[in-house]
């Protein structure tokens, strides 16, 4: 009877880590596309400030806050940050702070200043890596509709820039809404749109957006 509880336990954890392992090979690969998509070429999007990016200005996209205490939809908040960093990524003039770093600060923090209010929380983090500007945000979904709100902030003081709600049908104007809260942060930050560039969309299908945006959680971990 152990035996076979065991082989139980052990036929699962195989599937969870052959789940796991599928999502982060997802989301690799579809890393690479997006990154070619935002960036046009083989760079690698969202650059890292360095000393020559001293002319942009630095913007660290924050992830979004969930509205809900909803776990099925908290990817949903890395999901608008990952798309707004992308399309942000295009223009010469701003130099967009990877997630990768802001995620070992938030990690570092998350740990000394529990409480804290979540914009002043997220503030302090776009601090430490340097930014001049933060995208931050929120977004609920209720009875079927997808409302995200976003906020420009000047890092130094917490002066709201610039704010704005978007609304669509649900999850299926996912892709749609980011492109909206792009183009509201592009003309407040005043960049210069090229027309040329396409629109950032990784995906027709939300459900493999999700799985992008978990397994690279995962492989970050």
């Amino acid at each position: 009877m152990n035996c076979l509880s065991t082989k139980r336990r052990f036929t699962l954890r195989r599937m969870i880590s052959a789940r796991k392992l599928f999502r982060i090979s997802l989301a690799l690969a579809l890393f690479v596309t997006m990154g070619l998509c935002a960036c046009g070429k083989g760079d690698a999007p969202e650059p890292e400030p360095t000393d020559e990016a001293d002319l942009r200005t630095v913007c660290a996209v924050m992830f979004f806050q969930n509205q809900e205490p909803n776990p099925e939809t908290d990817w949903i908040g890395r999901g608008i940050a990952q798309l707004l960093s992308l399309h942000l990524s295009r223009h010469d003039q701003l130099a967009v702070v990877r997630h990768a770093r802001l995620e070992a600060v938030l990690r570092i923090m998350g740990q000394q200043n529990a409480g804290q209010p979540a914009d002043q929380f997220l503030r302090q983090a776009a601090e430490r890596v340097e930014a001049a500007r933060a995208v931050l945000g929120d977004y609920l979904i209720d009875d079927g509709r997808l409302t995200i709100n976003t906020r420009l902030v000047d890092v130094s003081d917490g002066t709201v820039l610039a704010e704005g709600q978007v609304q669509g049908a649900g999850l299926p104007d996912l892709f749609q809404l980011a492109s909206e809260i792009a183009e509201m942060l592009e003309n407040e930050l005043d960049l210069d749109i090229d027309p040329s560039l396409a629109e950032i969309r990784p995906t027709e299908d939300v459900a493999a957006y999700r799985d992008f945006i978990e397994g690279l959680e995962a492989f970050r971990r």
